[in-house]
C-alpha cells in the first residue's frame, strides 16, 4: 500500500519476507496475531507469483491484527526501531497506522478491516498459523483494485479476475469472507484519502 510522497529505494524481495517473518514472530511472542496481506503474501503462498511473468519487485509490506490488538501490534513495530508517522497514526490509528523501517521501506498496519470498494473484516477470522492471511480473503482483496480507464473509456474496470486468480493457480474462490458497505468504484474509502479508483492509479502494474 504504501504512503504518497518521496519514493523510496525497492528492497530486496528477501528483506522484505524476513522483516515480516520478524514482526509476525516478535507479535507472536506477546500474544498479539499479525498476518500479511498485499503483494508480499501473494509472493509467500503462490509459487507463480515468484516467476515470470508475475515476478515483480516489491516496495513495502502490510499486515493486518485484529482490532482491539492494533495498539499493542504498534508498541512491537516501536520495540524492533521502526519509526512512526505520529500525525498519520494520531488521526487514523483506529484503522490504519504507518511504520517506516531504518532502511526506508514502509509498513502499512491495518487495524480489523481492510476497506476499499468493499468492507473485509480480515481481524475476525486470522489464520493461527503461517504469515499470511486466508488465500480468499487475499484474493478478494486483489480484486477490488479497479484499473484506470484508457483513453476514450469512459469506465474504469475491475482488475481481471483471470490474472489474480493466475497468481493463485486458480485454486482458490471468494466465497469466504463476509463482505459489507459496497461502494462503487471511485467512491470514497475508510482508507484516509484514497478511494477504490485512486488506489488503482497507485498499485496496478
Amino acid at each position: 500500500m504504501g504512503t504518497a510522497g518521496n519514493e523510496s529505494p525497492v528492497p530486496a524481495t528477501a528483506v522484505l519476507a524476513a522483516a515480516a517473518d520478524d514482526v509476525i514472530a516478535s507479535a507472536a511472542a506477546t500474544g498479539i496475531t499479525l498476518r500479511l496481506l498485499g503483494g508480499i503474501a501473494v509472493f509467500q503462498l503462490a509459487p507463480s507469483a515468484r516467476m515470470p511473468p508475475l515476478a515483480r519487485p516489491y516496495h513495502d509490506f502490510d499486515v493486518v491484527v485484529p482490532a482491539r490488538q492494533g495498539q499493542s501490534a504498534a508498541e512491537i513495530f516501536r520495540r524492533l526501531g521502526y519509526a512512526e508517522d505520529a500525525h498519520f497514526n494520531a488521526l487514523h490509528g483506529a484503522q490504519r497506522m504507518v511504520f517506516t523501517a531504518s532502511s526506508g521501506f514502509v509498513v502499512d498496519l491495518l487495524v480489523g478491516t481492510f476497506q476499499m470498494c468493499h468492507r473485509l473484516h480480515l481481524g475476525r477470522d486470522l489464520p493461527t498459523s503461517g504469515s499470511t492471511i486466508h488465500p480468499a480473503d487475499l484474493l478478494l482483496t486483489k480484486l477490488q483494485i479497479v484499473q484506470m480507464p484508457r483513453a476514450g473509456s469512459a469506465t474504469p474496470k475491475r482488475a481481471g479476475w483471470s490474472a489474480a486468480s493466475r497468481s493463485f493457480g486458480g485454486r482458490w474462490t471468494p466465497s469466504r469472507n463476509r463482505c459489507g458497505g459496497g461502494r462503487e468504484p471511485g467512491s470514497a474509502s475508510a482508507f484516509p484519502g484514497t478511494s477504490c479508483r485512486k488506489r488503482s492509479a497507485e498499485t496496478v502494474t
